[in-house]
């Protein structure tokens, strides 16, 4: 056994044990906290090697291309908590728990310009957040300031088909809806926002209308992580239709109508 130092020892399996591990044998690779202190603490494994045996491994965990599952299988309590690290990643951003409706943002100076949303891979554990930051999302060469934001839900949002949430944008969306034929089945996306149109991550309970007197509509459903799609809205007659959304549960968020939809 090499550790990444260079320093080495070896051991021999008496024979009498080695007789009881029939082929395949499975090899274990990981950390233990070892103490209370470790707990919730991360670790980067980079390469590992198995040599002198019929079949030889060397395995490096670099590149984003994902655990080989020929070879490995994880078995951990949070799998979600081991992955491989992107080829581009540069830094761990850390900061404390909870952290529910708080988006992470970075600038590249404090004098002045905007702010910019990150979405990087993270992590929980120790009562901290664990966030993994690539090359592209630092504001400058090797450097940077970040905040959290806290996202105040305020508004609701319905999107119809052709339609993209856009945070920041004057609208919110981008696109126009996509006409559709009478009797067919329409998806309506409703989302929770803030002021700029960031999804806020609520639960509420939201209820459709429609101008279209013939439409179908669907049951109230509740939304998961700020959205909701509909997929059991359906348009009867010709013409211009508008779907509005209300939240059902907050009588502070104002309802929210759509953009028209045309039925030939």
């Amino acid at each position: 056994m090499t550790t990444p130092s260079g320093a080495s020892t070896n051991f021999t399996i008496p024979a009498d044990a080695a007789a009881l591990f029939t082929s395949p044998v499975q090899a274990y690779f990981g950390c233990v906290a070892g103490n209370t202190a470790g707990i919730g603490q991360h670790s980067v494994l980079s390469e590992i090697k198995i040599t002198g045996t019929a079949n030889p491994l060397d395995d490096v965990f670099t590149g984003g291309a994902g655990v080989n599952a020929n070879n490995w299988t994880t078995n951990a309590v949070d799998g979600g908590a081991v992955f491989v690290t992107p080829s581009d990643a540069a830094y761990w951003l850390a900061w404390s728990l909870p952290d529910n409706g708080f988006a992470l943002q970075s600038i590249s100076t404090l004098s002045g310009g905007s702010w910019n949303d990150l979405t990087p891979t993270r992590l929980q554990g120790n009562g901290q957040r664990l966030a993994l930051l690539h090359n592209a999302d630092m504001p400058a060469a090797q450097q940077g300031f970040f905040r959290l934001i806290k996202r105040q839900f305020s508004q609701l949002q319905v999107l119809l088909p052709g339609e993209t949430n856009a945070p920041g944008t004057p609208t919110g969306k981008t696109g126009t809806p996509t006409s559709v034929s009478a009797g067919s089945e329409v998806d309506v996306t409703v989302n929770a926002v803030d002021a700029t149109y960031h999804i806020v991550n609520v639960s509420d309970t939201v209820h459709l209308t429609c101008t279209d007197s013939g439409a179908i509509l669907p049951n109230d459903a509740s939304m998961v992580n700020g959205t909701l799609t509909f997929t059991t809205l359906y348009l009867n007659d010709s013409g211009s239709w508008t779907v509005t959304a209300t939240d059902t549960g907050n009588n502070a968020i104002p309802p929210a109508t759509s953009s028209s939809i045309t039925v030939p």
